[in-house]
């Protein structure tokens, strides 16, 4: 599952922090224990990665991060 892949519109506006944590939870909500967060360097990279952290390290598990603007090749990395 990829969470937040794609541009955003500039009319848009939500809470990229909130969401990530979301999301992370609902995975972790169906068992899944090792997630990886894979991103570039924006700043909203950065509050999304807030939240995957949040979420992570409440729950007591070992975050995994990528920061990285060659998508494609990092997620062929994990997957493989």
């Amino acid at each position: 599952m990829v969470i937040g892949l794609g541009k955003l519109s500039g009319r848009m506006n939500f809470d990229q922090k909130m969401s990530s944590r979301a999301g992370t939870e609902h995975l972790l909500s169906l068992g899944h224990k090792k997630i990886f967060y894979v991103a570039g360097t924006s700043e909203i990279a950065g509050e999304r990665q807030q939240g995957y952290v949040e979420a992570m390290t409440e729950n007591g598990l070992e975050c995994h991060i990528s920061v990285n603007n060659d998508f494609e090749n990092t997620i062929e990395t994990f997957v493989s």
